[in-house]
């Protein structure tokens, strides 16, 4: 009865295995990759837990711009050649907004209807095909996507109807890209704490590719939420733009941020 025991639990734990590794292969497989740094996605580095690393062992060194209408641009590839001319890697985008609508009069909206008559229930099919087909174009560029979820909407979020759906979806449009480098629930706002804990767990849980998850806060000396598990990295928004204009060296500011950030260990 013991020896049927043991061999029925050494049974069960190389099927287990093996279903493992069927599912890692399968997930890797599905995967779209791009030339070297987005050959895989990135996450905390467990030896340098202040690093990112992907797959293949290569670390990140970010610098990354806004260009949070690149979803709706009339130009796409103009905005790529830019920021690829100033060595930049990584631009932070919104799937959900209407940046700057009085200069730029672009709206990116996801879901069915319109940002006026809106359908949670159903998704933008076009813009989604637009979407994906604009990662890709980064990503033979060469650069990475820090993709905010919510950005005209970020206060009244908690409020609408279906997002557990809109979750699902950006996981399985969105989630196989390399070049994905964050899923950033929204930016410059920590007032729905609670909502934004659902969204973190939630990719945090159910990212097959383990992409970081992060939010941000408005100009601070100190990372937003760095305690919690589902925040993948240490987010620190420090105002300089115009510092360079008046100071030769980082303002002090830029070097108590430097030092909070060590103290969470967490890429920065």
């Amino acid at each position: 009865m013991v020896k049927s025991f043991f061999l029925f639990l050494l049974i069960f734990i190389f099927f287990s295995c093996s279903q493992l590794q069927v599912k890692k292969k399968n997930r890797d497989n599905d995967i779209v990759s791009f030339a070297s740094p987005w050959t895989s996605s990135f996450r905390q580095d467990p030896i340098y837990p202040s690093q990112l690393v992907n797959n293949e062992g290569e670390h990140l060194l970010i610098l990354n711009k806004t260009e949070w209408a690149y979803f709706a641009s009339v130009d796409p590839e103009g905005v790529l050649e830019r920021a690829k001319a100033q060595g930049v890697n990584v631009i932070r985008v919104c799937l959900e907004g209407t940046p700057y609508f009085d200069v730029l009069k672009m709206d990116c909206w996801p879901w069915g209807g319109t940002r006026q008559n809106p359908d949670y229930s159903q998704f933008n099919e076009s813009y989604w095909n637009e979407v994906e087909r604009r990662i890709r174009l980064a990503g033979e560029y060469g650069i990475g996507i820090d993709l905010n979820l919510y950005f005209t909407l970020r206060k009244q979020a908690y409020q609408l109807p279906y997002q557990k759906k809109y979750w699902d979806q950006i996981l399985q449009r969105l989630g196989k890209y390399s070049n994905i480098l964050t899923w950033e629930i929204m930016n410059e706002y920590l007032g729905n704490e609670s909502f934004q804990d659902s969204v973190g767990w939630y990719l945090y849980r159910n990212d097959p590719w383990h992409h970081p998850v992060i939010t941000s806060d408005g100009t601070t000396d100190d990372a937003a939420w760095p305690h919690k598990k589902w925040m993948g990295m240490a987010v620190v928004h420090t105002s300089e733009l115009n510092q360079y204009m008046y100071e030769p060296q980082p303002s002090p500011s830029t070097f108590y941020a430097a030092r909070q950030h060590h103290q969470w260990f967490h890429p920065m």
